[in-house]
């Protein structure tokens, strides 16, 4: 079978599953109560146990669209980039990491099904030039499956887990104390990354000058990355930090390692991230709230506003990458993002991204650039921090 209509079809009818997947997810507000229908909040008590799934969502990867980005090569070309290729630089960014629970535990389960998860995911990326027409060059397509599962926490106590199955998730005391929450997961990953293209990766002239080719070149990798993460809560802060190995090979068929990467691309990696999110800032605008109890009227904050700085390195550990052009392998790559996100608003934030190392755009792999841009977060399913509750602030009664 022709491995191009294959994936071609496979990440059609991924994209049409997953839309109609998000179109049903909703999420709404009943008597000031959340009320959650769909595939992204499947966890909703006061327990300990939602709180630590909260903290794995505080953890994932960042989406965002940026516009206008600007990269500037490190490396210098063996071949100009041509129109079509970001001569003329680039009109958008994006980057949408997508995760889908297929099982996880919920409320009033035991332990072991509430510490694990095991997740859909389907991660695009696209960046559109402003050359003629705006193309968009060979996107980014990542698809596969995600295991979680939180091996260790400061909070449930074996021996009383052993003894009552079901202590801890009937507790919500766990919120009331200042004892900081630690928390240490294991996350497993199984991918496929191409960009769909056909064979042929070199572009070249006639004068034996040479390069990947942006436009049409094919890309085709499969990774096995496996990350330990630890996580603090300490208050409405969260700090995390995380290492990881990652594994590229050929898992056979459509899915395979394209020989032309081999001794250039690298098939083991190192990584590691820190991330901090910090506790939601009052924006200082107020809004009136009656108790109806009490019949009192109350100033509250219309909005508060959550910071959050995550850094994500990476090296590549091949000790053959003859393949790559020059004597510097630019084996190290990384990128820092800056968010801030309004609570109040469902799904989306302000972001900045920088990045150096070599261009994380499939074939784009041998062009060692600096850059980033500014634009939009997203989220299918927004962080609170577990212990945050905004309508516990109240700033005096009016009358």
């Amino acid at each position: 079978m022709n491995s191009l209509p294959f994936k071609k079809i496979v990440f059609l009818l991924l994209v049409l599953v997953l839309s109609v997947k998000s179109g049903l997810s909703q999420s709404f507000e009943l008597n000031d109560q959340p009320s959650r229908i769909g595939y992204f909040f499947p966890n909703d008590d006061s327990s300990v146990y939602t709180g630590m799934q909260s903290i794995l969502l505080g953890n994932a990867p960042i989406s965002y669209i940026t516009m206008f980005p600007s990269y500037t090569s490190v490396k210098k070309r063996a071949l100009a980039l041509r129109d079509g290729e970001g001569a003329d630089g680039y009109l958008l960014e994006g980057n949408i990491d997508l995760v889908f629970p297929i099982a996880m535990g919920r409320n009033q389960m035991k332990h072991w099904k509430q510490t694990t998860k095991l997740s859909f995911r389907y991660n695009p990326g696209i960046r559109m030039t402003l050359g003629s027409s705006n193309p968009i060059y060979p996107t980014n397509q990542k698809v596969g499956f995600m295991g979680e599962w939180i091996f260790w926490n400061s909070h449930v106590k074996k021996s009383i887990k052993k003894y009552d199955p079901y202590y801890y998730v009937n507790k919500d005391n766990w919120k009331a104390t200042t004892t900081p929450l630690k928390m240490a997961n294991l996350e497993v990953s199984v991918m496929h990354f191409s960009n769909g293209q056909p064979p042929g990766t070199v572009y070249s002239d006639s004068f034996g000058n040479f390069r990947n080719d942006y436009i049409s070149g094919d890309f085709s990798t499969n990774y096995v990355n496996i990350k330990a993460v630890f996580s603090n809560l300490s208050g409405n802060n969260l700090f995390s930090m995380s290492l990881a190995g990652q594994r590229d090979m050929s898992f056979g068929g459509a899915f395979n390692f394209n020989d032309a990467q081999i001794k250039k691309y690298g098939q083991w990696r190192l990584q590691n991230s820190m991330q901090i999110r910090f506790k939601p800032k009052n924006t200082k605008s107020l809004k009136k709230w009656e108790d109806p109890v009490k019949g009192k009227v109350y100033r509250l904050p219309r909005n508060f506003i959550a910071y959050r700085i995550r850094l994500e390195n990476e090296w590549i550990l091949d000790n053959d990458l003859s393949e790559f052009q020059g004597s510097n392998k630019y084996r190290y790559s990384g990128h820092l993002f800056f968010e801030m996100n309004p609570l109040n608003y469902r799904a989306v934030g302000v972001i900045i991204h920088a990045f150096y190392g070599r261009d994380f755009f499939n074939i784009r792999y041998d062009d060692v650039v600096i850059g980033g841009g500014v634009g939009l977060s997203f989220t299918l399913s927004k962080y609170y921090p577990p212990r945050f509750d905004s309508k516990q602030i109240l700033l005096g009664a009016i009358r």
